[in-house]
């Protein structure tokens, strides 16, 4: 009695040991598959990031080379309307002076009028 006892208790012994391996078994490519499944999917995300990155740095190249454009027209409108802002300051020079000797001569005509 005592040995088959015994005899069973080494059984269920052994069968819960060959659950409890099999449960391991288990366990670890459960979380095997789930570490593959997380790094994918993180994997992916940084897959995703780096596309972004790339068409960010794509966009900003872009924007860059257009200011410079509009930089470079900036100036060549700049160097064509320098001449027309000197000439319109020399017109406004000789309208004011002529607007001055105008009024000399006003004056002038209208002293001698007076003194006749």
């Amino acid at each position: 009695m005592f040995s088959q006892s015994f005899r069973s208790n080494k059984e269920l012994k052994k069968k819960i040991s060959e659950e409890l391996k099999q449960v391991q078994e288990q366990t670890e490519e459960t979380g095997q598959k789930l570490s593959n499944k997380i790094f994918d999917s993180i994997n992916a995300e940084v897959f995703q990031v780096y596309q972004w990155e790339g068409r960010l740095e794509s966009e900003v190249k872009r924007l860059h080379m257009a200011v410079n454009e509009l930089s470079s027209q900036l100036e060549r409108w700049q160097a064509t309307l320098k001449p027309l802002e000197n000439a319109l300051k020399e017109l406004g020079d000789i309208e004011n002076w002529s607007s001055v000797l105008d009024e000399r001569v006003s004056t002038l005509v209208d002293m001698e009028e007076q003194s006749k």
